[in-house]
């Protein structure tokens, strides 16, 4: 997959007798490339719908979540982030850090495609650039 610009969308289905928080319950799999494309789209998204009605000292954004292998960055665009550029510079030293042990994040992919809480659900290619 790390050839092209796919990504595979997942969305959690948690057991129906369970309770879950919302939070975390999309991920997506992907090339570098094909990330900063969803990126890119969730700041247009914010700067265009939340940006212009919050109120100051809001909480209002959104969260991105970079997580590989146990390592994890959160962005809040709307608080710590404000502009693109911003948003844009701190995802790609995030990516530059994470670990690239292909063996461990297969196994992390395989393991996610075959969760019975997990449901694909899109594939698709994303420009880096919408």
């Amino acid at each position: 997959m790390d050839k092209t610009n796919d990504v595979e969308f997942y969305r959690y289905r948690p057991r129906p007798d369970s309770i879950q928080a919302a939070s975390k319950d999309w991920k997506a799999i992907g090339n570098i490339s094909a990330f900063l494309g969803i990126v890119s789209f969730a700041w247009q998204v914010y700067s265009e719908f939340i940006a212009p009605k919050k109120i100051p000292d809001s909480n209002s954004g959104i969260i991105i979540r970079i997580e590989n292998m146990g390592h994890h960055n959160n962005f809040w665009l709307g608080h710590d982030i404000l502009t693109e550029e911003q948003l844009m510079q701190k995802v790609l030293i995030a990516l530059e850090d994470l670990k690239s042990d292909n063996q461990t994040s297969q196994k992390e992919v395989d393991s996610l495609r075959s969760s019975m809480l997990w449901q694909q659900i899109k594939k698709e290619s994303i420009s880096p650039n919408p």
